[in-house]
């Protein structure tokens, strides 16, 4: 239940930015490539919630497929 508290308190209010001012110092090696995991893809024990992740990446396709089908019957019906 302590996991389940902990990242409720990290994922509700304000996170401190541990990038401030490096942009003009510049990335060093072992800085980080990318953003944290976002909240809602954790699960209470500071873990990934993977069929989340699974889910949103399907439903992405899905969007992606039918705004191009869109796409192509505007086009189409010109």
């Amino acid at each position: 239940m302590m996991y389940f508290e902990e990242a409720q308190q990290n994922c509700g209010g304000i996170t401190p930015n541990r990038r401030v001012g490096r942009l003009e110092e510049g990335r060093g090696v072992d800085d980080p490539l990318g953003e944290p995991i976002p909240c809602r893809y954790r699960d209470g024990r500071g873990g990934i919630d993977l069929e989340r992740v699974r889910r949103d990446q399907l439903r992405a396709r899905r969007e992606v497929v039918c705004a191009l089908l869109e796409r192509l019957k505007a086009f189409w019906h010109r």
